[in-house]
């Protein structure tokens, strides 16, 4: 009778091996394989199940089902390699490692990249007011102050902030000597770094007032350090200045006399 006939077995495939249960949904698929690897995975697993099987019935594989399982052996390792990867390549395929370089590369161009962009296409806002609008220190233009005033108020900044080239620049090399000679050292810029040794007070020392001196009536001018006040440090000697080209240079120089005491009048600054 009908009712007492077994069950249909599932169908089996042409390779020999137990096709998967009928009505099971579809597995979805491992990351890193596509449908073909995970198909030759899955057979794989029959194999597996079917050497078992030839191995209780005291028998052994065929060749061409021992080649397909060798085959299966290598897609299974390479299988292994894709879901199971060193931890570096883990590491470099973590989502927040890419969101993290990212967010760096955004900040250097958001913190150099644009404001160069910026100042390359539109240059300085700032042009006509400000620190921009100040001229360069003699050591970076390469040209000399423009007023004997400013020359010899330079050397007593420069020494300040012991800066020994911009310093220097302003001396020429007749002036430079007699410089060297009256600190005593071998050249200029260890005279300047010695007279920076001697300071008590460099802001103070850095800002001599010369607003008040006489203008130039002529081509050269004699700036003595005794005319004005000077504050935190060595007062200097005689500055003889001659205008270049460029602008005033230092041509002369004489080392450090006593100053007179201030007039009754109170015209001459007092000294230090």
């Amino acid at each position: 009778m009908a009712e007492n006939q077994p069950p249909d077995e599932a169908p089996t495939p042409p390779s020999g091996l137990p096709a998967l249960p009928a009505g099971q949904p579809p597995t979805p698929l491992p990351p890193g394989l596509n449908a073909d690897e995970y198909r030759r995975f899955q057979e794989f697993q029959r194999f597996q199940d079917y050497q078992r099987f030839v191995a209780s019935q005291g028998g052994g594989p065929s060749a061409e089902v021992s080649a397909q399982l060798s085959d299966m052996r290598q897609q299974l390792a390479r299988i292994e390699r894709v879901t199971n990867p060193p931890t570096w390549q883990k590491v470099l395929r973590n989502k927040w490692l890419h969101r993290l370089v990212w967010l760096v590369v955004l900040v250097v161009l958001a913190t150099w990249g644009v404001p160069q962009l910026i100042h390359h296409y539109f240059g300085n806002s700032n042009e006509d007011k400000g620190p921009a609008a100040l001229p360069l220190p003699v050591g970076q233009s390469g040209i000399l102050p423009t007023g004997p005033h400013q020359a010899v108020a330079d050397v007593y900044m420069f020494v300040a902030e012991n800066q020994p080239t911009p310093a220097c620049i302003i001396f020429s090399a007749s002036a430079k000597t007699s410089f060297v000679r009256s600190v005593g050292t071998k050249d200029c810029p260890s005279a300047v770094r010695s007279l920076y040794g001697q300071l008590t007070d460099k802001d103070s020392y850095a800002a001599p007032d010369l607003t008040y001196l006489p203008s130039p009536q002529g081509p050269s001018m004699v700036i003595s350090s005794c005319e004005f006040t000077v504050a935190g440090g060595p007062r200097l000697g005689t500055f003889t200045l001659t205008k270049q080209q460029e602008g005033w240079e230092i041509t002369g120089y004489a080392a450090p006399a006593l100053c007179p005491a201030p007039s009754s009048s109170g015209s001459t600054p007092p000294t230090s």
